[in-house]
């Protein structure tokens, strides 16, 4: 896929205060407000974690992809709703499937009942069955 679109998320994540330059391969985030442009690992860990997962959807996305995203809360609590939001928009013009763990119960709360699966019940559920098939 093209880069320009993963960037255009990022920076909408990110912020007016910023924007990504990428040149001769090398990835420099530009403050105006600060007066300067630093690399990805200068920038604060919710951010970093930001680029990393929407630069590596746009490294290794492929049409039809099923994509892991491992306790998102995790990496960018404030952030969250923003990313939802990129990561459905992806989905839907790329044909994904997103999967995503989370003990958020913001997270939880933001998307269709239809959307989420319990483990926690699915487990339960599952015993249940089973005592009921042994007696």
């Amino acid at each position: 896929p093209r880069l320009a679109p993963f960037v255009q998320v990022i920076e909408e994540i990110l912020g007016e205060e910023q924007y990504i330059r990428i040149r001769e391969g090398q990835v420099r985030i530009v403050r105006p407000r600060m007066g300067d442009e630093v690399e990805p690992h200068q920038l604060p860990s919710g951010q970093q974690q930001i680029l990393t997962l929407f630069g590596e959807l746009a490294r290794r996305l492929r049409p039809g992809a099923v994509v892991l995203i491992d306790e998102i809360e995790l990496s960018f609590p404030a952030l969250q709703r923003a990313v939802l939001s990129h990561l459905r928009r992806l989905a839907r013009e790329y044909d994904l499937q997103i999967i995503v763990t989370t003990h958020s119960m913001e997270i939880i709360a933001n998307v269709a009942e239809h959307e989420v699966v319990n483990l926690d019940d699915m487990v339960l559920e599952e015993r249940a069955r089973a005592r009921e098939a042994e007696a």
